[in-house]
């Protein structure tokens, strides 16, 4: 049997429609750049997303163990 509650608020979105980006996409001015922890297919598709959504271009590379995206317009 499950209880019910009432008056329980609803906690904001952690993804999706509306929530923040885990990554400063959004702060990113042309020629700024940042390194991710994660595989480059990841971040890339974020960036390709984002851009998609929002405009601006961005490039990937891999440095070392990590990727560094600039923003590139």
């Amino acid at each position: 049997m499950h209880e019910i509650n009432k008056n329980v608020p609803i906690p904001p979105p952690s993804r999706g429609p509306g929530a923040s980006s885990k990554y400063p996409f959004a702060k990113m001015e042309v020629g700024d750049s940042f390194l991710a922890d994660v595989s480059p297919s990841k971040v890339s598709s974020s960036a390709r997303a984002w851009a998609k959504r929002k405009g601006g271009r961005f490039v990937t590379r891999i440095e070392g163990d990590h990727v560094r995206v600039w923003r590139v317009a």
